[in-house]
């Protein structure tokens, strides 16, 4: 399956669902199932950034801390890759402050967040890259989440 770092606290925000596009510099032609890695650099900056709105109420946590690094902690179906300059900003006008939408840049739009069970630890890389699927597929808890997500995708 392929996977996706971000930093927190935008990873968390897409997995509850608060961040339905996420912003990058380059664009990809892959479009389905991608599993949401937390990245371990969490920087001061963004820390603080928890305990300003409109993060802090869209995060519902108490205090940064209680948020997973260096893990996968969710899935969300990638939709579509859609330029920033496209002329579609009505489309993540909401959410302008959860990501970069300056001109030349790429809304990655994603659809069905959920959040796993249970996070799996696992180091990151940088681009979309894969993950065995006997790693995801080791708790069955986080299975059937997953499964769910894929069904969601396949009647749409």
């Amino acid at each position: 399956m392929k996977a996706l770092s971000v930093l927190q606290p935008w990873a968390h925000l897409i997995v509850v669902g608060a961040k339905r596009f996420e912003t990058r510099s380059w664009k990809t032609d892959f479009r389905g199932p991608l599993l949401i890695h937390a990245g371990k650099s969490f920087s001061p900056a963004a820390q603080s950034l928890c305990q300003d709105e409109p993060f802090k109420n869209k995060l519902n946590i108490q205090n940064a801390d209680q948020l997973t690094l260096g893990a996968i902690i969710g899935i969300a179906i990638l939709e579509d890759c859609i330029p920033t300059d496209s002329g579609r900003c009505e489309e993540w006008q909401q959410e302008r402050h959860f990501g970069d939408f300056h001109l030349g840049r790429y809304a990655w739009k994603l659809k069905y967040p959920t959040p796993l069970a249970v996070s799996i630890p696992l180091r990151g890389t940088l681009g979309v890259f894969d993950v065995q699927d006997d790693i995801v597929n080791a708790l069955p808890e986080n299975q059937r989440l997953i499964q769910g997500v894929l069904l969601k995708q396949q009647s749409r």
